[in-house]
């Protein structure tokens, strides 16, 4: 039975499931001296290098997980899956219905500008100038195709949250974790996991999704309260991120690291080299860069 609300077993019944499915997050120690904590003392920082990831996003996670483990219960339809996604997320549902040989039906609007043309015959994208969560809805009535929303859906929360119990083994003593909250399932994911292992988990807004993001200390995902023994959303810290900050997050990524990645990735970077918000990462940290450079990201740097 699938609950809809996401618990750590939740998760560690994720990590399972993505055995040999999905590449396990590759850590980097930063150079000494790159963040500094209470009279100039050194504190250390890693990179969690998530962007290597099967279609360059955390996003595959939570994909092969939702399909995964519908397709083992049996729950999937004739008609298989339908989703609306763009960029990286669309990638990474794509390659894992390929990889499981699920039927799916990805509709990404007119946002859809660096898709690979061919797909496998499971698969099909829809990239038409509409609406693409209303024609998602349309279609899934139509034909009777599950519909998952991949912002919001606890399955897909626990593939992500996985990550969190590969850094806790990656890095003895982490303390806090930094990642983009670039959706409830991201939020909730990460921050389950993380008050499992007892680390601080610190999400990251952006100007582009700071009205998907949870609000810390709603204590839900998708619009459910809270149960006894769930983590509320105000265990995590959240800072907002500008877009000069994420620019010149990403330009020291480039320059100092030879990392071109994604704006979101980039923006938990920020967390860093702001000094408004670096207080807030406290301790043994790593920053998850989440997501490889797409074309969806105007503000490439040169």
């Amino acid at each position: 039975m699938i609950r809809n609300r996401l618990y750590f077993t939740d998760i560690e019944l994720a990590t399972d499931c993505l055995a040999g499915l999905i590449r396990p997050v590759a850590v980097s120690a930063l150079d000494p001296g790159t963040r500094s904590g209470a009279g100039g003392k050194h504190q250390p920082t890693w990179f969690g290098l998530e962007f290597m990831q099967h279609q360059g996003s955390i996003e595959t996670r939570g994909a092969f997980n939702c399909l995964a483990t519908h397709r083992e219960d049996g729950t999937l339809p004739d008609a298989g899956i339908t989703v609306t996604a763009a960029g990286r997320q669309a990638r990474a549902w794509a390659y894992a219905a390929s990889r499981l040989g699920v039927q799916a039906t990805i509709f990404t609007g007119s946002r859809a500008t660096d898709l690979p043309r061919r797909q496998a015959s499971n698969v099909r994208i829809i990239a038409d100038d509409v609406d693409p969560v209303a024609e998602c809805a349309r279609f899934a009535t139509a034909t009777g195709a599950f519909r998952i929303d991949p912002n919001d859906d606890p399955l897909v929360a626990a593939g992500i949250g996985a990550i969190v119990a590969e850094l806790h083994t990656a890095i003895p003593g982490l303390e806090t974790i930094v990642v983009s909250g670039s959706s409830n399932a991201v939020v909730a994911g990460i921050v389950t996991a993380a008050h499992h292992f007892g680390i601080r988990p610190v999400v990251t807004t952006t100007a582009d999704n700071q009205g998907t993001t949870p609000t810390p200390g709603r204590g839900e995902l998708a619009g459910r309260p809270a149960l006894p023994g769930q983590t509320p959303m105000a265990a995590a810290r959240s800072i907002g991120v500008g877009s000069p900050q994420t620019a010149a997050a990403r330009e020291l990524l480039s320059n100092r690291y030879g990392l071109v990645i994604g704006a979101r990735a980039a923006a938990a970077f920020a967390a860093l080299t702001d000094s408004a918000s670096s207080a807030l990462v406290a301790g043994r940290a790593c920053v998850v860069l989440c997501t490889a450079f797409d074309a969806d990201d105007s503000d490439h740097p040169t």
